[in-house]
């Protein structure tokens, strides 16, 4: 509706001179007593002026004369504008289907304000565009997913280690995706001598994974969790419980099936920041069965989900 009323104004005769000075006629046509009266109207256009109202005072340079009545559907108003030696300048009708006939007031006010200084048009048109400019950009969602992975690692335990991992995936609207997990190693074994021990590893943590460029992120965290190790043919066989920590980073390239659905390879590593030896003892001496390396090259293949 706004915007039909600035357009009407623009179809009238040629902006008039900031300098006229201006008069009102305002009439109650029958049945429209407790419509919005000329003194109410005249006050309300002058404040919508504002220091601009009394520039243009209450003369006869310009003459605007208006009346509203009933209709069969709502409320007519019209307003008939005219110079200081009555040639006309210009006309507007306004309807208005609301029950109460004061639902115009804002609409007359607006149309005569405009009509007295049509500089108005960009002062109302400004804050019309940003607003619906803030409208068009919606504030972006918290996104969540979660995902299965295969993983393969060598020096994480003895020979090549498989297991698998369990994780779920946080984005905020701003900042990078946050990424928590539990990772599985079972049943790597390790010999040495006349027995070795079977090792299980069970670790939790978390990784921060900014994306680099369209497809390709990396992944920057930690993990903590208990290596179990079990030995198996020796005298005297025992099962030992280590705490582990390990700095981890991959670089991982996705691809997406559906919106919410796709896969990803990854290649890293995983830094020990502590390195249990494990070890039996053979004419008094530790004989090593296995200790994790400076650094373990981990793999991963996953499928995801988000939403």
């Amino acid at each position: 509706m706004l915007g039909s009323l600035m357009v009407a104004i623009m179809w009238m005769s040629p902006p008039l001179p900031l300098g006229h000075d201006v008069s009102l006629r305002w009439i109650q046509g029958a049945g429209a007593t407790t419509c919005i009266g000329e003194r109410d109207l005249a006050a309300a256009v002058a404040a919508r002026l504002g220091d601009k109202a009394a520039a243009h005072g209450v003369a006869s340079g310009l003459v605007i004369d208006g009346e509203i009545s009933p209709s069969a559907s709502g409320w007519n108003a019209e307003i008939h504008t005219a110079d200081a030696h009555g040639a006309a300048l210009g006309q507007r009708e306004l309807r208005e289907p609301a029950a109460d006939c004061r639902a115009i007031d804002d609409k007359l006010v607006l149309v005569i304000a405009l009509i007295v200084d049509p500089e108005l048009l960009d002062e109302v048109a400004a804050p019309v565009s940003a607003h619906r400019a803030v409208e068009a950009v919606p504030r972006a969602p918290w996104r969540f997913g979660g995902g299965v992975s295969a993983l393969a690692a060598r020096g994480l335990l003895p020979g090549f280690g498989f297991g698998t991992a369990l994780a779920a995936v946080i984005e905020p609207p701003r900042g990078w995706p946050i990424e928590i997990g539990a990772t599985l190693w079972p049943r790597d074994r390790g010999l040495a001598g006349p027995g070795g021990a079977t090792f299980l590893q069970l670790t939790g943590g978390a990784a921060l994974c900014p994306r680099l460029v369209g497809p390709v992120s990396v992944c920057v965290g930690a993990q903590a969790g208990e290596v179990r190790a079990r030995g198996f043919g020796y005298d005297q066989n025992e099962l030992r419980h280590e705490l582990v920590v390990d700095a981890t980073a991959a670089l991982r390239v996705e691809w997406h099936f559906h919106d919410a659905i796709g896969a990803r390879v990854s290649a890293g590593a995983w830094v020990p920041l502590s390195r249990p030896r494990f070890v039996f003892q053979q004419g008094g001496a530790d004989v090593q069965v296995y200790q994790p390396s400076v650094a373990a090259l981990v793999t991963e293949i996953a499928l995801f989900a988000q939403f």
